[in-house]
């Protein structure tokens, strides 16, 4: 009995998934080529300032973009890319590092859908001090739409494949 709910809810987990925008094979993160992020920034570089709250957003003008920055920000043309960012005020275990881990364009629908990796179960991890902000910004072509975000557990075999994404949390911004 408690083997068929589990199965039910596996099942409600893959057509959420399938309903964000990513098929049950899309387990592997998707590489961005212009991106900034906790785990890659150097110690002297200008670094975003840190969030206030936890923050999901599509940055499309120059004048939001300067003020996530303690300094002058990376340039990005505003005319044809918008910044994503998923940004925590305080990251508790470096597994809760956030990652952008793919950006879906559904045909024949406005908009896109966002995961985040909000948490890690297994395999291995930015090595990143807890305890501070963390984020991560990704250049992507920029889109008028609506920016549907759902925030993902992804959860790793002994081994280190991943063996699915649960789905933590969904809303649109």
């Amino acid at each position: 009995m408690a083997k068929r709910g589990m199965l039910r809810a596996a099942g409600a987990l893959a057509l959420l998934v399938a309903g964000a925008g990513c098929a049950a094979t899309d387990d592997e993160a998707q590489s961005f080529s212009v991106q900034w992020a906790t785990w890659t920034e150097e110690m002297d570089a200008v670094k975003p300032l840190p969030p206030s709250r936890d923050l999901r957003e599509a940055v499309r003008d120059a004048r939001r973009w300067s003020d996530l920055w303690g300094g002058i920000p990376p340039e990005v043309d505003f005319a044809k890319e918008m910044v994503l960012v998923a940004a925590v005020r305080v990251v508790e275990h470096p597994k809760d590092m956030p990652r952008i881990w793919r950006v879906k364009r559904e045909e024949g629908k406005e908009g896109v859908t966002v995961l985040v990796r909000v948490r890690q179960v297994g395999g291995e991890f930015e090595n990143r001090p807890a305890g501070g902000a963390g984020y991560h910004f990704v250049v992507v072509p920029k889109e008028e739409g609506a920016v549907h975000w759902r925030d993902i557990r992804v959860v790793y075999t002994a081994e280190g494949d991943v063996d699915g994404l649960e789905l933590v949390k969904s809303y649109d911004r």
